[in-house]
């Protein structure tokens, strides 16, 4: 296990073991060696704590104006205020998360309902680009039939009849997709398909 993966774990024990935060807020650079945690001699280490309105960025010393100034404005939300800390080899930094996001942290059943909100806007978009298609692919043959009977050694036959297939596939997809997820995964407020 690296640096970046300790402290890791240092922070996500912090978010969820108050008596262990305090320990880390009171003396952080011992708590950091008794965690494993290798830092130079002599270092300090100073510990920000987030809140709902205030949030903490580290930066690194000598870091450019503009380039400062470049991550101040990507850090910066609304109705929080930012305070911009510098790190240098003696003096380090660690931001801990607000008390309150530890208990708002997602679970497993919010995850997976973010993924299918997700989810069901891409089947939005599939839908409105499979009518568009089809659409599209209907005037292409209504086109090319016009062609054939204006010219049919030309065009033969077989392309306008390709492209009424491909127009019908399109736009019947959305109804098949609903039909066939619908038969897999049950439809969404009854039961499901298949023996309970």
């Amino acid at each position: 296990m690296n640096d970046v993966e300790q402290v890791a774990g240092v922070v996500a024990r912090a978010m969820t073991d108050p008596a262990f935060r305090s320990e880390l807020l009171a003396s952080p650079a011992a708590t950091l060696r008794s965690a494993g945690i290798d830092l130079p001699d002599g270092a300090t280490v100073q510990v920000a704590e987030n809140s709902a309105s205030s949030a903490h960025l580290v930066v690194p010393a000598g870091l450019a104006a503009e380039e400062r100034q470049e991550l101040v404005s990507l850090a910066t939300g609304a109705g929080t205020t930012l305070t911009v800390l510098e790190a240098t080899d003696s003096n380090l930094w660690l931001v801990l998360p607000s008390p309150a996001s530890a208990a708002q942290s997602m679970t497993l059943g919010d995850m997976a309902e973010s993924i299918t909100e997700s989810f069901t806007n891409l089947t939005k978009l599939v839908t409105a680009a499979s009518y568009l298609a089809g659409l599209a692919f209907s005037i292409g043959a209504i086109m090319k039939f016009k062609q054939h009977k204006d010219n049919p050694t030309q065009i033969p036959i077989g392309t306008p009849i390709a492209l009424v297939f491909i127009a019908a596939a399109l736009l019947f997809l959305p109804t098949i997709l609903d039909a066939a997820g619908n038969t897999m995964f049950g439809d969404s407020g009854s039961s499901p398909t298949g023996p309970t």
